[in-house]
């Protein structure tokens, strides 16, 4: 679903979002930063809260982000995070990658040399 606010002929604030399960999610949000003393993004954004509202959508969504609109309108906040329990293959390679940083950076002569490495493979675009 795409909203846009305009004046004078042109958008100054434009709002993609998605339907999904009676939910509505806000993908994107954006407005012309010339406008920007005139606060076209939150009167687009007042505007498809209220649509959202009176469509009968269950929840508006403003996904990941800790921006500060989105706690202006927001009734409640989903923490994300990992579920269960890292896999020991991974605790492992965090573990043996940290100790390896922490040995290379001690050591200028070898975090030289993989810095000249480093460097002939992006000349060569080997990576």
């Amino acid at each position: 679903m795409v909203s846009m606010l305009s004046a004078d002929g042109r958008p100054v604030a434009i709002h993609m979002g998605a339907l999904s399960e009676g939910r509505f999610y806000s993908l994107v949000p954006a407005y012309d930063p010339a406008a920007a003393k005139y606060s076209p993004g939150t009167l687009l954004l007042e505007h498809v809260l209220k649509a959202s509202f009176e469509l009968g959508h269950r929840q508006f969504d403003f996904l990941i982000g800790g921006e500060d609109y989105k706690f202006r309108y927001a009734t409640d906040v989903r923490v994300i995070g990992e579920l269960g329990l890292v896999p020991s293959s991974l605790m492992v390679w965090r573990r043996m990658r940290a100790t390896l940083l922490s040995g290379i950076r001690g050591n200028a002569l070898v975090l030289d040399a993989l810095h000249r490495v480093k460097r002939r493979f992006l000349e060569h675009r080997w990576v």
